[in-house]
């Protein structure tokens, strides 16, 4: 096709002046330098136009929902045994020994133990002066224990038929300091109760007795309404 065109253009040009098939094959080679120019250049304006696709911002993105907040910890709730327990334990302690204060805070009767399912707690409290120290234990079912050795050892009976072993600390002169009390009430309420009272030395001196009786220990482990069941 080029070299018709050249012919109709030229004419009859004397052989040797014009050099036909190099010009052909320069307007070939600029037609094709013409061709991949506009190629890439429509590659370069589409790679562009992708940048800012890619880049802009979605105008009408909704915003990310905030991540719901972590629920707040529910607390537990109370644990009717140890409340009915803990107002048992100052019940005991006021029944044996009227006019005795218990400090705030005692009593606090917490579960205890996995082979012996039950609950403990302390108490500080004081009477007639004298400031003691009580711990409770009460457990589910029974407990074995005799005297041995200790010549202090005493077995105990309540009025229901319970059995029990105490345990009285004497300093020289017969002052009791302390004693522990386990009552088996399990032929009864399916109880098991311990005490453990000591004296404590008040804080202007003087001694370290114990502020309850004997007695009193043992009325307040044959309470009722310490038990392990409600």
């Amino acid at each position: 096709m080029y070299q018709q065109l050249f012919d109709e253009a030229i004419g009859n040009t004397p052989p040797g002046l014009l050099d036909v098939d190099g010009l052909i094959r320069q307007q070939r080679q600029r037609r094709r330098g013409i061709r991949m120019g506009t190629l890439a250049g429509s590659a370069a304006v589409a790679l562009a136009a992708g940048s800012l696709l890619w880049a802009a911002p979605d105008l009408h993105a909704q915003p990310a929902a905030p991540s719901p907040a972590a629920p707040a910890p529910v607390p537990p709730a109370a644990d009717a045994t140890a409340l009915r327990l803990e107002a048992a334990a100052r019940h005991a302690l006021l029944t044996a020994a009227p006019g005795a204060t218990i400090d705030p805070g005692s009593f606090e009767m917490l579960p205890s133990g996995q082979l012996r399912p039950g609950y403990a707690g302390t108490a500080t409290f004081s009477v007639n002066g004298q400031p003691g120290r009580v711990s409770l234990t009460i457990t589910k079912g029974q407990l074995l224990m005799s005297c041995g050795v200790p010549s202090d050892c005493q077995p105990v009976r309540g009025p229901r038929g319970e059995t029990g072993t105490l345990i009285a600390s004497t300093r020289p002169g017969g002052d009791v300091i302390g004693c522990y009390l386990m009552l088996d009430r399990s032929a009864v309420d399916n109880t098991t109760v311990e005490i453990n009272v000591t004296g404590v030395r008040s804080a202007s001196g003087g001694t370290s007795n114990m502020p309850l009786t004997v007695d009193q220990v043992t009325r307040m482990a044959e309470d009722p309404d310490l038990r392990a069941t409600a």
